[in-house]
């Protein structure tokens, strides 16, 4: 059986709500730092311009923050344990399949759904950390650095899975995530409401977490990091203009995000993709010739023939050539 701590947080449970906190804070915040090293891809591959993918970055920064008050309050509600965890797991399961390059349909729809996880993680998590044995203080500020981390680990994790996994790329992506989700519910105690005094009034929802100083000030953090966010996803695109790094033709681009959801249909020989968009679809191989091919494209383009007809698998136009 699960133990229960009171929800004012006991000081029994040691350092584990710190520690296990901080790791899912950090793992949280590795899947928002995908973005700016994704950003390349969308553009490369979805054909999406910088007006598009300055809208993408607008939803990712106002999802990540707005939600937060209302999200807090939840936490009070139902208890820190639970949004944490369930914050980690909705993170790890709606942002790693970005790093297949999705429909831009899709790409929007994940993006501001999987944010709500980070807009989450911040107001339950502190409230989590908060109930070891360490000072309040010194817990939130590891808290915030682990995150940080995360952050900054984040743009290099899906190009170094992608090296290692292939067509896994989503699930190996996930499983940190999901791993941190499960430690929140399997290593730290449950919270104990504790029962409400008589003649008490009910709780209710609190306007002011919207209309008032709360909200305010959620309002002025959101525009406050747009400016940083803007520069952080704007720098990848930068470095890709100035390495002339040109965008693929719109029909090999339409055809390249509609594989990413059917693996199926992923290239099996040389000669399917130089036969232009007739079918749209590739004859249907094992994964294994699959594998052998992206072997053989990847070598090529990363020693610098950029062709449509040279490799289907997103990242590798954006790796740099070998010299």
């Amino acid at each position: 059986m699960t133990p229960t701590i009171a929800g004012g947080g006991a000081g029994t449970a040691g350092r584990a709500p710190l520690i296990v906190g901080s790791l899912a804070h950090a793992a949280n915040d590795a899947y928002a730092g995908f973005l700016p090293a994704l950003l390349p891809v969308y553009y490369l591959h979805l054909g999406l311009d910088e007006a598009a993918l300055a809208f993408l970055v607008a939803i990712f920064a106002i999802s990540a923050s707005l939600p937060g008050p209302l999200l807090g309050l939840l936490a009070d509600r139902v208890g820190a344990r639970t949004v944490a965890a369930f914050s980690v797991a909705l993170s790890a399961l709606l942002m790693s399949p970005r790093a297949m390059a999705p429909q831009p349909a899709y790409l929007f729809a994940l993006t501001a759904a999987a944010e709500l996880g980070s807009a989450a993680i911040h107001p339950s998590g502190s409230l989590l950390v908060r109930r070891g044995r360490v000072t309040p203080e010194r817990a939130v500020a590891l808290f915030s650095a682990a995150g940080m981390l995360g952050y900054a680990a984040g743009p290099v994790l899906p190009g170094a899975a992608r090296a290692q996994s292939g067509s896994l790329l989503p699930v190996v992506l996930a499983a940190p995530g999901l791993l941190a989700a499960l430690a929140i519910l399997a290593l730290l105690p449950r919270e104990k409401k504790p029962a409400p005094a008589k003649g008490a009034p009910a709780p209710r929802f609190e306007n002011s977490l919207i209309a008032g100083r709360v909200g305010l000030l959620t309002l002025a953090a959101a525009f406050a990091f747009l400016p940083a966010t803007a520069m952080l996803n704007g720098l990848p695109l930068l470095l890709v203009e100035r390495h002339n790094l040109d965008r693929p033709s719109r029909c090999w681009a339409a055809r390249s995000a509609s594989i990413r959801w059917r693996p199926r249909w992923a290239a099996s020989a040389s000669g399917c993709w130089p036969r232009g968009c007739r079918a749209g679809l590739c004859l249907r191989r094992s994964w294994s010739a699959a594998f052998r091919f992206r072997s053989r494209c990847c070598s090529r383009c990363r020693a610098g023939s950029r062709s449509p007809s040279c490799c289907p698998w997103p990242g590798c136009w954006a790796m740099p050539p070998r010299r």
